[in-house]
């Protein structure tokens, strides 16, 4: 049980990772093309500002179902990581006394 939260764990770290540092990738291209264009600091700052927006939004559109999905399969498995045991010891669960989880 453990494996399967920690796996689950680890795709909502590594996919939210590969949309952070896609949107970085952008943002420093970005930021390269306005200065070498010789646009101000504060407007790149404005420019920027509403692009990394608009990026989140749209990375949060596009996968922001799988997010839910892997989400709600990693607090599934939570739950039943925490009541399994009880379950048991309780004796709700018949034959499986003395096992461990």
């Amino acid at each position: 049980m453990q494996a399967a939260i920690n796996f689950i764990i680890a795709l909502i770290l590594g996919l939210f990772d590969a949309i952070m540092a896609f949107i970085g990738l952008i943002d420093f291209h970005l930021s390269d093309a306005m200065t070498r264009e010789g646009i101000g600091d504060q407007l790149q700052s404005v420019i920027l500002l509403v692009v990394t927006v608009f990026l989140v939004l749209l990375a949060l559109r596009l996968v922001g179902g799988l997010f839910g999905w892997l989400v709600l399969i990693l607090l599934s498995l939570l739950l039943l990581h925490h009541l399994i045991p009880a379950m048991v010891q309780a004796g709700w669960v018949p034959g499986l006394q003395g096992h461990i989880f």
